[in-house]
């Protein structure tokens, strides 16, 4: 199911339908893309994959869901919470990545395969 959701660029939640092994079975696909692909290029390639090698047939429809919309009263009277330290100190942890003793080329791979 991964790699449906992948190829297409969709939610999980906005999947449905196949078999029983779809979410259940894995497999390693091996490919090469030509140097400099796109993202979109990436994709279609992984779709045209999944189409022939798996003969996965894709169906796409709108449906309407019954939502939700919170507005604010004639009076509102929300102010924006002050953030905790705990937080902040989160924040600035996740902005750092640590690579010690690592060349240029091995994150910019690893920022360029998060891209895709």
């Amino acid at each position: 199911m991964d790699l449906v959701r992948t190829a297409w660029g969709v939610a999980a939640d906005k999947v449905v339908g196949g078999p029983d092994w779809v979410e259940t079975d894995r497999f390693d696909v091996v490919a090469t893309a030509p140097d400099g692909s796109s993202a979109e290029t990436l994709r279609a390639m992984l779709q045209g994959l999944l189409k022939d090698r798996f003969g996965l047939v894709v169906h796409s429809t709108s449906k309407d869901f019954p939502a939700y919309a919170i507005t604010a009263g004639k009076n509102p009277s929300l102010r924006r919470a002050a953030e905790s330290k705990r937080r902040r100190d989160a924040r600035r942890r996740r902005a750092r990545i640590p690579l010690p003793r690592v060349t240029m080329r091995r994150p910019s791979r690893l920022c360029s395969r998060a891209a895709v």
